[in-house]
């Protein structure tokens, strides 16, 4: 893949975290393939239906990710470590969290978002709720749905 190309890759998602963070889901969906599958580790949504109603959710709640922008990896996929925050995780005083993400753009469109969060963030969790299993049990990152 060529540097322009994968800049172009880069510059698509930043966009969409752009449109995400100001709450514009039909930016957010402008950016995404038909066939999109995003996966946040405790739920998986694929289709234009089910990912609008994700978004729609994460916008309601003020949900935003910071951090810098995602690097091509030698699997060809996208990969950053962002800081979310949004209002559920301020009111039960978490704070923040902190995701590793996996992002696959081909065509100018999101095919694959995947998220994370990251083990420091598992084990704060963890201790935050009393040593109780179940924070990111799921499948790790770097595996094919």
């Amino acid at each position: 893949m060529s540097d322009a190309a994968g800049e172009d890759d880069v510059a698509t998602v930043e966009a969409f975290r752009a449109a995400q963070n100001a709450g514009n889901v039909e930016a957010c969906l402008r950016l995404l393939a038909p066939d999109a599958l995003v996966d946040i580790g405790t739920g998986r949504f694929e289709g234009v239906r089910r990912i609008t109603t994700l978004l729609r959710l994460l916008a309601r709640i003020h949900y935003t990710t910071s951090g810098d922008p995602a690097r091509r990896g030698e699997d060809g996929l996208l990969s950053a470590v962002w800081t979310v925050r949004h209002d559920d995780l301020r009111r039960n005083g978490l704070g923040e969290l902190v995701v590793s993400a996996e992002i696959r753009v081909a065509a100018g469109a999101i095919h694959l978002l995947r998220t994370r969060a990251t083990p420091e963030t598992l084990e704060r969790l963890r201790a935050r709720s009393g040593g109780g299993e179940g924070y990111g049990e799921d499948e790790p990152l770097g595996r094919e749905p």
